[in-house]
């Protein structure tokens, strides 16, 4: 069982995760996301441990980079279909990730954490990916 500081501390590494993968190149945001639906799995991290961080860490933030994070939120629920292609690759290079990028690279420069790709998802067997 978990501790509330432990939990805490995994929202944190979650939402980092998700946002260091926004904000990665598209070449990047590919190899560390497959075998997933790239485009898919990115929003849907970013989207799932937004909000939880923003709660657990309220006291914590400044309410412009409370602000920040719900803005990028908005701008990630917002991208429309066209960001979804064939190929996770063409995917990922679309324009309308452009911006995206930039505003989770923003966001990273003012909560002070290091612009770095997370860890590539792992293969675990029988279809479960983890990522370290």
């Amino acid at each position: 069982m978990c501790n509330e500081s432990e939990i805490k501390e995994g929202i944190k590494k979650l939402f980092r995760d998700a946002l260091c993968a926004l904000a990665a190149s598209s070449g990047e945001q590919v190899r560390v996301t497959e075998p997933a639906d790239v485009p898919f799995e990115i929003m849907d991290d970013y989207l799932a441990w937004a909000e939880p961080f923003i709660t657990n860490f309220e006291n914590e933030l400044s309410s412009s980079v409370k602000q920040a994070i719900l803005a990028l939120r908005e701008g990630v629920e917002a991208l429309p279909e066209s960001v979804f292609c064939e190929t996770n690759i063409l995917s990922m290079q679309q324009p309308k990730w452009v911006p995206i990028r930039e505003h989770a690279k923003s966001v990273l420069l003012q909560l002070g954490w290091p612009n770095v790709p997370p860890e590539p998802y792992i293969n675990k067997g029988k279809g479960i990916f983890h990522r370290p």
